[in-house]
């Protein structure tokens, strides 16, 4: 419809799958300062840039993605662009940028160009930058372009969330001082085998599978972890959703595979049942895939949002009997659940073992990977880095590599004491 901006990752796969088939991948200009020992793939997707204005949404390739002369003829990309043929080669410039910069060690490759990594630059993420946002990746050798391209529509939908003022992101800390109980985690696990077998099933069979995922998540909507779990869908498995379908336009093989490692995980676990981060990525994404395979409409806007990602399916359904627990599930989620905090002991054991340093004052926490952490006895423990703001001095603390924060009682945010090991 004319004057609604469509959904980001929509308008990327449309400019995927206008990029010609015969596209040519080469290396970029060698400027001096190391770039001669970078690999052409750290070029391949060195940017990405989209134009967020209010009637279109369009995605330029690098200037290191050269169509070769007949592909570029025949494409459609040429034939329906500006008049100079440079043009989807050019990066679109204006007030709302998104670029997509490579990390690989002590430099970012930001719009082409290598710099110093900025600090802020940790991890896999989408963040606030110099007036805009930006989707960084971080590269760890050789990666595969379809999948690299796939990862980056990942975060360029976190970007396109932050511009659509989302505010339906999970609250990390609190999910971590929440653990699921074994009867959530029995119930977890039977909602995910559903998923996984809605994605492939018939459209009637997987109405029937989704039913079921409706009654079990219902059942425990008063857990502790309820909520968080549902936000955590819905921010982190609709730009899973994203990836996947990027992944399906561009390499259909790959996608298959992806989509079976996916299905594997929900219908076999294993200890990640109670990481509920990592599970929410695989529900939230195949919640989508299967409410297509079902043809569910569950397409909402993003902005003013404050229902999660389940709603929108649940409401599809309105009376339904409830799904007993199976016992082989409640057996295996409680040791799932020991056999995690016995882990979680384990490494705090080995931390303090080592003697780490302390440093005590008052602190809040500014900064973390939630893909690398964990609380335990109010204790969060961070394995990659960790951000703390000095509540007396407002000096910004950055812990690289292993640390623990000691949370206050009555706190999500701040603690009296960390720990840290040199990396």
């Amino acid at each position: 419809r004319p004057n609604t901006p469509a959904p980001l990752f929509f308008a990327i796969l449309r400019a995927l799958r206008r990029l010609p088939a015969g596209t040519e991948i080469v290396p970029k200009r060698r400027d001096k300062g190391g770039v001669r020992s970078l690999s052409n793939s750290m070029w391949t997707w060195a940017a990405l840039c989209g134009n967020m204005g209010e009637k279109e949404v369009s995605l330029c390739c690098n200037p290191c993605i050269k169509p070769s002369p007949a592909a570029w003829r025949e494409s459609r990309l040429h034939k329906s662009g500006p008049d100079s043929p440079q043009a989807p080669l050019r990066y679109i410039r204006g007030s709302r940028l998104l670029a997509l910069p490579l990390c690989g060690g002590p430099l970012a490759c930001i719009a082409g160009a290598l710099q110093p990594r900025p600090q802020s630059f940790l991890g896999n993420t989408a963040l606030p930058w110099q007036g805009g946002y930006l989707a960084i990746w971080e590269l760890e050798g050789e990666e595969d372009p379809d999948h690299l391209a796939a990862n980056l529509v990942h975060e360029l939908f976190h970007v396109y969330q932050f511009t659509c003022r989302e505010s339906r992101f999970p609250q990390d800390i609190p999910l971590l001082l929440s653990p699921a109980p074994p009867s959530s985690l029995a119930s977890r696990m039977q909602e995910g085998a559903l998923l996984a077998q809605a994605v492939t099933a018939d459209p009637s069979m997987a109405l029937e599978c989704l039913s079921q995922f409706c009654a079990l998540r219902r059942q425990r909507q008063d857990s502790p972890e309820w909520e968080q779990e549902c936000l955590v869908e819905t921010a982190e498995g609709m730009a899973e959703f994203a990836d996947l379908s990027a992944l399906e336009a561009l390499a259909p093989e790959k996608y298959r595979a992806q989509l079976d490692r996916s299905r594997a995980i929900l219908q076999n676990p294993g200890p990640l049942l109670a990481d509920t981060r990592r599970m929410a990525y695989y529900s939230g994404a195949l919640l989508l895939l299967g409410a297509q395979r079902a043809g569910l409409e569950l397409r909402h806007s993003l902005s003013g949002q404050s229902k999660p990602l389940f709603s929108f399916l649940d409401r599809q359904f309105s009376q339904l009997p409830p799904v007993p627990l199976e016992q082989a599930a409640l057996e295996a989620a409680a040791a799932v659940a020991a056999a995690q905090e016995s882990a979680h002991r384990e490494t705090l054991d080995r931390f303090f073992a080592a003697s780490p340093s302390c440093q005590r004052g008052r602190f809040r926490i500014c900064g973390y990977d939630p893909m690398n952490q964990f609380i335990l006895d109010r204790k969060l423990y961070c394995s990659h880095f960790l951000a703390l703001s000095d509540l007396e001095t407002g000096e910004v603390i950055h812990l690289a590599g292993k640390s623990l924060f000691c949370l206050l009682p009555d706190s999500a945010s701040e603690g009296d004491a960390v720990y840290r090991l040199e990396p």
